[in-house]
């Protein structure tokens, strides 16, 4: 017994394993010891929020031109895994650059998801309270807006079995020459519930 001694280094920690001692080598620089609870061996975890929150900002605006089919927006998404929740909220800038086009929104997400939308805007007024977000699309507002207007979406997504991506999703509401645009500045925090 005194010979498992002998190979034990620095930062390395002994632990009563299923039938006898065992020895669990040093982590790297940073990572935390976590357990797996009663029945199973500790291990090493990278510390801190990786996995659990993502903060992005909008770098750039973002165009659509005559078309009323959802594209993705090229910065606002996040990676879900399989059967977690997260909460989302989504701060960002709209126009429409000339005419009256309107939009439409979606938040798409992997096979299986689904969840519920509040969604606020200053011009027009609009509120969408408590939407299912998994509908084709939600229509926020017709008509125009020659200035970049503030919107919110807070979202809450339960996931099904499989991973994959929540993406944010815009188009015209009627096809214009004229774009409606996603102005660069929105950001997105999303945060994993459980």
């Amino acid at each position: 017994a005194l010979n498992m001694f002998a190979s034990i280094a620095q930062g390395d920690i002994l632990f009563r394993g299923a039938t006898a001692f065992q020895l669990l080598a040093a982590g790297t620089a940073g990572q935390i010891l976590t357990t797996g609870g009663a029945g199973a061996n500790p291990s090493w975890a990278t510390a801190g929020i990786s996995g659990l929150l993502v903060v992005k900002q909008k770098p750039a605006d973002e165009d659509v031109s005559s078309s009323t089919t959802l594209q993705d927006d090229n910065d606002i998404s996040f990676a879900i895994g399989a059967n977690e929740t997260w909460g989302a909220i989504h701060i960002g800038l709209q126009q429409t650059t000339g005419s009256a086009c309107g939009c439409r929104w979606k938040w798409a997400g992997p096979s299986g998801y689904a969840g519920r939308l509040t969604s606020w805007c200053t011009t027009p007024l609009m509120l969408l309270t408590d939407a299912d977000i998994t509908v084709g699309y939600h229509n926020p507002f017709s008509g125009s807006m020659g200035t970049a207007t503030l919107f919110i979406n807070v979202l809450r997504v339960v996931n099904g079995v499989n991973a994959g991506t929540m993406q944010f999703q815009f188009c015209q509401n009627s096809s214009y020459a004229n774009a409606y645009r996603m102005n660069r500045g929105g950001i997105l925090i999303a945060g994993k519930i459980s």
